[in-house]
């Protein structure tokens, strides 16, 4: 009988802790899988996990490169801040560990592509965390889009936004625009042509932290999207698009996973989607992609791609000017 794939997590935060949890409910449903080790710097917050996680033993570690010595892993989701996603995703991809790593991937394309080029000469598997990718209502939005149900697709509106405190030293396009381009990518298969930014730091009241941004997208055939990011409006999170076409649109609550689909006769009917747990989804696609070679949703060329896109959203944003974007540099 083969052994169980080992599976490390890099990071207890907020969005860590999540994961955890998902990673033991995986492990004991599948028992070709087995979450064995925690890395944290921070003392107090392997504490915090523990005690959620309750009887379920964990390796746990003050430094992640103990996950590559006597408590190897087999494959590593790395959670930590943005600026060390590149760093930490590295030194495991070096050292023939499979990778699923949080988004934005890294903080420069350049770095993005390193990361792609360092998997593919190692034959390692690189995910990044385009949870989204795995939400049935999404892919059932993708499915109709691409059965012809609204006809000729015209314009995209997305809405990424909820009231909190902007996390220190991020900007929000970085932070909060990759599922929004990634997911306008889902559903169209393009990356935009042209980008154009406008942003500005309501909260902080510095260039650099702005927390409301509004990025406008053209794609080939004429294609528009619009997206409202913002950590400065008060009332419900929402995490929203709308699909506009020649025949009808769709809008899809991103949150409740619910699918309205329009006709211009203002007609509206629910689609038939049924929610689901996105994040274990996705971690169990990754786990399975190491031993069932399969296409993968979430892969690292479309997570490059994504931080290609959104340097040039923060280029216009310091320009003040639209930029063009080359298809697939």
């Amino acid at each position: 009988m083969l052994s169980p794939t080992k599976i490390g997590l890099v990071g207890a935060g907020y969005w860590g802790t999540k994961l955890a949890r998902e990673y033991v409910a995986l492990s004991k449903a599948d028992s070709t899988v087995r979450f064995t080790a925690l890395a944290d710097r921070s003392a107090g917050q392997i504490t915090r996990v523990k005690s959620i996680l309750g009887s379920y033993h964990l390796d746990y570690f003050l430094d992640y490169r103990h996950l590559l010595g006597q408590s190897r892993v087999d494959a590593v989701h790395v959670a930590v801040p943005n600026e060390q996603h590149y760093v930490v995703a590295s030194k495991f991809l070096q050292n023939g560990v499979h990778v699923l790593l949080e988004k934005p991937m890294a903080l420069t394309s350049s770095e993005a592509f390193d990361l792609v080029e360092q998997a593919t000469r190692q034959n390692l598997v690189l995910q990044i965390s385009h949870v989204f990718r795995f939400s049935n209502a999404l892919q059932e939005a993708k499915r109709l889009v691409e059965s012809g149900l609204i006809g000729r697709t015209f314009f995209l509106n997305m809405c990424w936004s909820n009231y909190q405190e902007p996390p220190d030293g991020r900007n929000i396009i970085f932070d909060l625009a990759p599922h929004p381009v990634d997911i306008l990518n889902m559903l169209l298969g393009e990356w935009p042509v042209g980008v154009s930014a406008t942003a500005r730091a309501y909260l902080k009241k510095s260039s650099g932290l702005e927390d409301t941004a509004f990025l406008s997208l053209e794609y080939p055939n004429d294609v528009m999207a619009n997206i409202l990011l913002s950590w400065a409006r008060p009332g419900p999170k929402e995490r929203s698009l709308s699909i506009s076409g020649e025949r009808g649109s769709l809008f899809v609550d991103a949150l409740n996973e619910k699918l309205t689909i329009y006709d211009y006769n203002n007609g509206a009917r629910i689609a038939p989607v049924t929610p689901n747990n996105t994040i274990y989804d996705m971690i169990g696609h990754f786990v399975k992609s190491l031993s069932e070679p399969r296409p993968l949703l979430n892969g690292g060329l479309v997570g490059a791609h994504t931080v290609r896109v959104l340097e040039a959203c923060v280029q216009s944003l310091r320009s003040r000017a639209k930029l063009q974007v080359a298809p697939n540099a």
